[in-house]
């Protein structure tokens, strides 16, 4: 059976009325079968005020689960409006189960900023699948210890996985290390770049930090559009 897969950070709540129509109609034009979505805020004013729940509203996925990571303003002196920042997965296939799991913090990780993976399985062709929703730390050190860890929660949690989204990992080989004997790598079967440079950047040119790594065993991945 063949599947689509759109995996995007959307940058919290910043300009969020511009964007919000722009990813609503890119979506419908690409028609994904399942969606993930990082830095998805909820509104400190009300529970209610969802950034996932609003697309959904004229999206319209059957299945929609959203998980909490983290308090924004912990994190970002700047009031975006935000409260609580987390993780989103929007599916035509029914979710069987969910679950957030935490990573560890590792002491190349100087902010301390908590970081987790959410796991779904999806229920596709009465198969069980695993998709785990990830958003690693900003930095080339954790963000390839959080890469490891999460193959190996696969490894040692027998299903056949999907792994998808802002892996942070601005040196590709890395990815390449590590999951290469397992998995088909969305960049090795084709090069793209998947963050321009802005005002805010580290980098001033533009990088590769998303990526989606299938399992060898289970999957074929078709095609690569960034």
């Amino acid at each position: 059976m063949k599947f689509k897969i759109i995996t995007l950070n959307i940058g919290r709540f910043q300009r969020w009325a511009e964007r919000k129509q722009k990813l609503i109609t890119f979506f419908k034009k690409e028609k994904p079968d399942i969606l993930l979505l990082q830095e998805v805020c909820e509104d400190k004013a009300s529970q209610y005020a969802n950034q996932a729940r609003e697309l959904n509203e004229l999206l319209r996925y059957p299945h929609l689960i959203y998980q909490r990571v983290t308090e924004v303003q912990k994190l970002y002196k700047q009031n975006d409006n935000a409260g609580f920042m987390g993780l989103a997965v929007l599916s035509r296939f029914p979710i069987g189960d969910s679950k957030l799991e935490m990573l560890r913090f590792y002491k190349e990780n100087n902010d301390k900023k908590q970081q987790a993976n959410q796991i779904v399985i999806l229920n596709i062709d009465r198969s069980k699948i695993r998709v785990i929703n990830v958003h690693f730390e900003n930095n080339d050190k954790s963000s390839k210890l959080q890469l490891n860890e999460t193959i190996e929660y696969c490894k040692k949690n027998k299903l056949p996985s999907i792994i998808a989204g802002d892996f942070n990992m601005i040196i590709t080989s890395d990815v390449k290390e590590l999951a290469n004997k397992d998995c088909w790598i969305s960049y090795e079967l084709k090069k793209y770049t998947s963050f321009p440079p802005n005002q805010f950047s580290n980098n001033r040119k533009d990088v590769t930090l998303d990526y989606l790594l299938a399992d060898k065993s289970k999957f074929k991945i078709n095609s690569i559009k960034c």
